[in-house]
């Protein structure tokens, strides 16, 4: 069985506001590269996270 491309690491709920962002339903990950994005109320939108230097925020994977 393949594995998912992305997964659910964190759910948030009704959502949370951003600048620029309407709301974060919740947060996945890329589990080829890792990567942490932020998922907005039924899939409309996705954005890279990022830290403070502007890098994107990476998982470690397997």
């Amino acid at each position: 069985m393949a594995k998912d491309r992305f997964v659910t690491v964190s759910h948030i709920g009704n959502g949370i506001g951003f600048s620029g962002l309407s709301s974060v339903e919740r947060i996945i990950v890329d589990t080829k590269t890792g990567v942490n994005y932020a998922l907005t109320p039924g899939g409309q939108a996705m954005c890279v996270l990022v830290d403070r230097d502007g890098k994107p925020i990476v998982t470690p994977v397997e």
